[in-house]
């Protein structure tokens, strides 16, 4: 529990540490889902994993070198997994403007 004195000394100290040495700002819009995707994979290929798009059934393998485990993920689970990131975002929205005011057309 901090007194006042306490709590005023640490905004202050808080504050001549963030105009030293500034802030990490966050992004205020998601990426793209290619952009999203490719960081993903880059992501989990410093972790020890390799990649391969099979373009004839849509799905993606996922071969982790350390337990020989393979992993297959759909299109549909990795839209699904964006949506997610996505929704973090105030900006992002699935539905019309219009069906969200409750205006009909």
């Amino acid at each position: 529990m901090y007194t006042r004195e306490l709590a005023r000394i640490k905004a202050v100290q808080y504050k001549q540490y963030k105009s030293r040495y500034g802030t990490t700002a966050k992004p205020t819009t998601p990426l793209s889902f290619p952009e999203w995707f490719l960081g993903a994979v880059r992501k989990y290929e410093a972790n020890g994993a390799d990649f391969f798009l099979n373009s004839e059934t849509g799905q993606v393998q996922i071969f982790w070198k350390n337990t020989n485990e393979i992993v297959f993920r759909s299109k549909e689970d990795l839209y699904n997994e964006y949506l997610s990131y996505c929704s973090k975002f105030k900006v992002f929205t699935n539905v019309k403007f219009e069906e969200n005011a409750g205006v009909s057309a």
